[in-house]
């Protein structure tokens, strides 16, 4: 949602995506399907990275 936010004023400020500015978004949210021009974005395992944190706490 942050991302959303950010390309929100990267526009008031009269800044162009991506032709002035790369944006990037994580977590893949759906919202994402509804901005223009349309957002790159990185999917997120929450569930793989809390066990692969465990595995490494335990150590």
């Amino acid at each position: 949602m942050m991302t959303i936010g950010a390309m929100k004023a990267m526009w008031k400020a009269g800044l162009n995506i991506p032709e002035d500015i790369a944006v990037m978004g994580f977590d893949d949210i759906q919202f994402a399907i509804l901005v223009y021009p349309d957002l790159s974005k990185v999917r997120t395992r929450k569930d793989e990275m809390g066990s692969l944190a465990m595995r490494h706490c335990k150590r």
